[in-house]
């Protein structure tokens, strides 16, 4: 990502540095003792600084930022589902890395813990836009790190025996825009 956001980079320091020796070049051309000699040179010699430390100094600053995105996208995420039935919430036994977060690994790792593997579940709160827009806040907010879902009791039935971790208070404020 980073080599797309900054393709020209490179391109701007080669220009910056051509220039500087073009400059430097052409004041071999301007007679000797001239103060416009001395002014270009010093140009010259001022853009080649600038181009090589400005490098320097980008190159560094891309190097923390893809770390700091680097550090984000292993954050774990907690997977949960909320018995809306009973207010009971469990914590799945897998957790997501940030950078694996999709509605796709969301999916596929959910049939992990059916009771019967050969049949399909159904979440009907996986099918709406809240649970995609959660995705996305999660994506958004790197300091958020829950994913509830919200199931029936019968949709409950589905997966083998989760152990409860907690009752959700249907006083809060919703559990879904929350941070943690």
């Amino acid at each position: 990502m980073a080599n797309t956001k900054n393709k020209y980079k490179d391109n701007i320091y080669l220009v910056i540095l051509a220039l500087g020796f073009a400059l430097l070049g052409v004041s071999f051309v301007v007679p000797n003792s001239s103060v416009w000699q001395s002014l270009i040179i010093s140009i010259a010699a001022n853009l080649i600084t600038l181009a090589v430390f400005s490098f320097f100094i980008v190159e560094k600053l891309l190097d923390n930022q893809s770390q700091r995105e680097r550090a984000i996208a292993l954050q774990d995420i907690e997977v949960y589902l909320l018995n809306t039935d009973t207010h009971e919430l469990f914590l799945l036994e897998f957790a997501l890395k940030r950078g694996e977060l999709s509605r796709g690994e969301i999916v596929g790792r959910i049939g992990m813990v059916l009771k019967d593997t050969t049949t399909r579940y159904n979440i009907e709160y996986m099918k709406k836009v809240d649970f995609l827009e959660q995705i996305n806040q999660i994506l958004a907010d790197d300091q958020r790190h829950k994913l509830i879902i919200d199931c029936s009791t019968e949709e409950m039935s589905q997966f083998k025996p989760l152990k409860a971790i907690g009752q959700h208070d249907s006083k809060q404020k919703s559990i879904h825009s929350s941070k943690g």
